[in-house]
């Protein structure tokens, strides 16, 4: 997720490894727990904001450190750069989790229900992931920020950190309690099912306008407008997004063509602005260019097989 969007750099092969111990199996614990409870997106969205904010606030801490130039000092307060949290939180939980567990499904359409990794392997996976966390800590505080970034050490106050696990508490609970609500599988019979190129349309605009409102690295024009009002923007959208994709996905006609295209739109935003919002080498520029033509050639070709299959039944 990070390596296609250019925020992880494949020339860093080292910081790869554990951050995708960390990411990856997040992704696994938080699938496995909603498919054993049978809960729905809204659990699974849940849970993935309780990650995204240990990944970034405990684990990464790029929402609490000092960010370099104008667009770090925007927003930040308290010892948070809020634009970028919220942000960040969206992305991880969404980007990072939800979208990946939605396209491991889809590649793997005979399992997707399958309750997997038990809760054995679960607890197999939370050691993992705490194995992978602590050096992708030791590396964002110890060598990126300082070596890559050129930022002073920076140690957040105790009483933040504390805030956050509080924070983590919460939504994990939430996701608890919405788990216990059966997945809304019915179909409403009464609305039209859209069709597969407007949801991707929808995810893709829905997607530019999340980074364009919360990073000044991917619009300038947000240096110039209070920190309050993109945020409020960016959040209504996103929870208009939310409500208009609920009811899309209990139409009749909701299938596979319409999850791929929402992970194309969404995925092919993020890869886009990842351009504006990282800086390259000659190297990595070119790196990320192809990584993200391969995954858009997979995408695609995944598309294609599942609406030949999707055509038949």
């Amino acid at each position: 997720m990070d390596l296609l969007f250019g925020a992880t750099q494949a020339t860093t092969l080292v910081a790869l490894i554990p951050e995708t111990l960390t990411y990856g199996c997040a992704a696994l614990l938080i699938r496995g727990l909603a498919r054993e409870r049978g809960a729905g997106w809204a659990a699974v969205i849940t849970w993935g904001l309780a990650f995204a904010v240990i990944a970034e606030c405990l684990i990464v801490q790029t929402s609490l450190a000092p960010r370099p130039g104008a667009a770090g000092e925007w927003g930040r307060a308290l010892g948070v750069n809020w634009p970028y949290l919220v942000w960040a939180v969206g992305y991880e939980s969404c980007w990072a989790i939800a979208l990946s567990i939605q396209l491991t499904d889809l590649v793997f359409p005979l399992d997707r229900e399958t309750v997997w990794p038990s809760r054995r392997g679960r607890l197999v996976l939370a050691a993992v992931f705490v194995a992978g966390a602590i050096p992708t800590w030791y590396n964002w505080t110890h060598v990126v920020s300082p070596d890559l970034l050129h930022l002073p050490a920076y140690q957040p106050p105790l009483p933040t950190l504390a805030l956050a696990l509080v924070v983590v508490a919460a939504l994990a609970i939430l996701g608890v309690r919405f788990a216990r609500q059966p997945a809304r599988r019915s179909r409403t019979a009464a609305r039209r099912t859209p069709n597969p190129l407007s949801a991707g349309a929808i995810a893709f605009l829905a997607a530019v306008s999340w980074f364009g409102l919360l990073l000044p690295e991917v619009n300038g024009l947000l240096l110039h407008v209070p920190v309050a009002l993109p945020i409020i923007g960016a959040l209504l959208m996103a929870a208009a997004t939310g409500i208009l994709l609920d009811r899309w996905s209990r139409t009749p006609g909701w299938d596979d063509r319409h999850r791929l295209m929402l992970i194309l739109g969404a995925f092919t935003a993020s890869m886009a602005a990842g351009f504006p919002a990282n800086q390259f080498t000659t190297l990595t520029l070119i790196i990320k260019a192809g990584l993200n033509i391969a995954a858009l050639a997979g995408l695609l070709a995944l598309y294609s097989r599942r609406a030949r299959i999707v055509t038949r039944s």
